[in-house]
């Protein structure tokens, strides 16, 4: 015999504060999905409840009528044999034991409240981060070194190797603080590994950083990329303020989408370092792998990998803004540029596969009009002396009647500025 019991979808008899939307463990449904709430603490579930807690099978009345039920079918069937034997049946709630345990409570504010002051804490330095770099973009010392040879891939990894290497001491004290104990009480993480949990700030550091790099990609005032950075890596936090109530409701697809936004994927992170030791045993690198229970399907090894996508992908956007929108000075290339063939040998307007073999004494210019005698690296060496080797040379026309003429050339390579340029007045 099967039968199906019908109860209202929202429990009617919850107390007030689990009917709560912010509270992720509330009666707002029957948690038919779930075997374990997605927030525990070390210590047996309910433990001041007497009728079980959430969900409430009993204090809803789902027990007592699938008990009635129950009896109303074996009568049913043999109801002789049945009386007497449903007269000795009790129905009791008991609990299961449970082990030896230390309670704290304040793991409920690291799972509540961790993601919440990492980002507060971050929230300076990202500010930091943009106002530098766009201050050195506002005062022109970028073009400045630039026009030195100084190339832009190294240009971005000295900035980000100072800020790395700065933030890298923070997060190492940070990491002290959060698992090395100074009171009886334990340790802001107890339970956790603190070779983890450094590991996982500073990915949270690498994303960060790039992060600032791209929004200072958009500005090229420091005093308002400064205001604006702030304010738009501190928004980047609020999504996850409407997921994590509904956390176990979330697909796996969706947690990863969400973790695109490098804040939301720190906050997952923290939660998960949270929930690890509400269990009891902490982020350890042997459970990296593994969800909290078996009703979750994500992990913190899922989070860092996010984290350093989030890194790869943030730089590719500052890459590409950079090079469309270069700002003042800069020579903006088209929004398709990346599809293009590659420009490494830039195509010769005039003169295309002349030689000259010359000794640096000669200072020979002669030829009759149309013979090319502007249009040949021969000036370089009237006018000021170049490297004797052989060289790709590129023409455009500068003021006051001058040619000039570069290795590089300022369309396809901007970024080559002041390779070996070579000024030929017209006369």
């Amino acid at each position: 015999v099967s039968y199906h019991l019908r109860f209202s979808f929202t429990p009617r008899n919850a107390p007030p504060k689990e009917k709560s939307e912010l509270n992720p463990n509330s009666d707002l449904d029957w948690h038919t999905l779930s075997l374990f709430p997605l927030f525990q603490l070390p210590g047996p579930r309910e433990q001041y409840d007497k009728e079980g807690g959430t969900p409430g099978y009993f204090r809803e009345g789902f027990l007592a009528v699938q008990h009635a039920v129950d009896r109303a079918i074996m009568r049913s069937y043999n109801r002789t044999a049945a009386a007497p034997l449903l007269r000795q049946i009790r129905v009791v709630l008991s609990r299961f034991p449970y082990p030896a345990f230390i309670y704290d409570v304040f793991i409920l504010a690291i799972q509540n409240q961790l993601p919440l002051v990492l980002v507060l804490s971050f929230t300076y330095t990202s500010l930091n981060i943009v106002r530098a770099v766009v201050q050195e973009k506002e005062r022109k010392l970028k073009e400045y070194m630039r026009m030195m040879g100084l190339s832009n891939w190294l240009h971005w990894s000295a900035w980000f190797l100072m800020f790395f290497l700065f933030l890298s001491i923070s997060v190492f004290f940070v990491t002290v603080l959060f698992c090395i104990q100074v009171s009886p009480n334990g340790a802001v993480l107890t339970y956790s590994d603190p070779t983890l949990v450094f590991v996982f700030l500073l990915v949270f550091t690498v994303a960060t950083i790039n992060f600032s790099f791209m929004i200072s990609a958009f500005f090229s005032r420091a005093n308002v990329a400064a205001a604006a950075g702030g304010f738009i890596y501190f928004m980047s936090y609020l999504p996850y303020l409407f997921l994590w109530p509904r956390y176990d409701l979330l697909s796996h697809a969706q947690k990863v989408s969400a973790c695109l936004i490098s804040n939301v994927a720190m906050a997952m992170g923290a939660q998960l370092i949270g929930m690890f030791e509400g269990k009891g045993t902490g982020i350890q690198w042997c459970n990296l792998f593994d969800s909290v229970t078996v009703d979750d399907d994500f992990s913190l090894a899922q989070v860092l990998g996010l984290l350093l996508f989030d890194s790869v992908l943030y730089g590719l956007v500052a890459w590409y803004m950079e090079a469309v929108f270069p700002g003042e000075y800069g020579v903006p290339l088209p929004s398709y540029f990346f599809v293009l063939e590659s420009q490494s040998q830039p195509r010769h307007l005039c003169q295309y596969g002349s030689t000259w073999n010359m000794c640096p004494a000669d200072r020979p210019a002669l030829g009759h009009n149309g013979a090319g005698k502007t249009t040949t690296p021969v000036h370089a060496d009237r006018y000021g002396p170049i490297q004797p080797r052989s060289h790709n040379w590129d023409l455009c026309r500068g003021e006051h009647n001058t040619i000039l003429l570069t290795t590089h050339s300022r369309r396809t390579q901007p970024n080559s500025t002041g390779a070996r340029t070579v000024i030929a007045p017209l006369f």
